[in-house]
């Protein structure tokens, strides 16, 4: 699978105000030149009167710094990064990911809000599961919905059967864009920073400028996160995995807590 560039370099523009990234394998010099190609163009573009989408799922590559490198048998099968906002992810090519968002249920004059039933859903990947019995299906528990994991399908990340099984599970539109674009499947590990307390500082990104806040950043997260867990895991279907599937599957349940009592995040 594809690793993250190494060397990030950022250029940028007092007019029109912008701001792009450049990346290198081979040295910061490359990435700076990566960079002022890109700004040149995008001030093209912004200066003809077009503004160019630069959200974060539509670029490529990913601009995150690579935690954990999960070697099977000699072949690079998982990497996990840091994103945008300073969790662990987990990238990989050998596991289906599938997340589902439960929508928000409303009750009384007032439509106060009250926690979403995962009832129907979960009856929903029983009988996915049920459909496809040589696939290793396993569902969990996250903070905002459901995650499953499939094993033994043969899918791609960017293949058409995949988007039709993940649309048939419910899998967010954005998610099912990033697995074309990045031809990987993505699980978050740890929790989102605000979910450990509401004044959790915004995480500095990647490279930053000031070092320093970022090292104090990541020392806070890395301590408060290990009172939570990123999900707890409900049920298993189909037959095990494979060695490499295995060691996939186990990485992602060790790092999320997934058999912990810990409180989501």
């Amino acid at each position: 699978m594809q690793e993250p560039p190494r060397y990030w370099e950022s250029a940028s523009s007092p007019t029109p105000a912008v701001q792009v990234w450049g990346w290198s394998d081979t040295s910061p010099d490359d990435a700076r030149s990566v960079a002022a190609q890109r700004l040149s163009r995008m001030r093209e573009l912004i200066l003809s009167g077009k503004r160019p989408a630069e959200r974060y799922y539509d670029r490529a590559p990913l601009r995150e710094p690579v935690l954990h490198r999960l070697v099977v048998e000699g072949e690079l099968v998982g990497l996990v990064t840091r994103n945008r906002y300073g969790a662990h992810v987990l990238a990989t090519e050998r596991v289906v990911v599938a997340d589902v968002d439960l929508s928000p249920q409303h009750r009384g004059l007032f439509r106060k809000t009250k926690e979403p039933d995962p009832g129907p859903a979960i009856e929903r990947i029983r009988r996915f599961a049920n459909t496809n019995p040589g696939w290793g299906v396993r569902t969990y528990r996250t903070a905002a919905g459901l995650r499953v994991l499939i094993t033994g399908s043969g899918l791609t990340p960017s293949s058409p059967a995949t988007t039709s099984v993940l649309t048939s599970l419910q899998t967010d539109p954005v998610y099912l864009r990033l697995c074309g674009a990045y031809d990987c499947f993505r699980a978050r590990l740890t929790p989102k920073p605000w979910r450990l307390t509401r004044s959790f500082p915004r995480y500095p990104g990647w490279p930053a400028r000031d070092e320093r806040a970022l090292a104090a950043w990541i020392d806070r997260y890395e301590r408060e996160r290990q009172e939570f867990a990123g999900c707890h895991l409900l049920a298993v279907q189909g037959p095990p995995p494979d060695a490499v599937s295995g060691a996939v599957l186990e990485l992602h349940d060790l790092a999320t807590r997934a058999d912990s009592q810990a409180p989501l995040a």
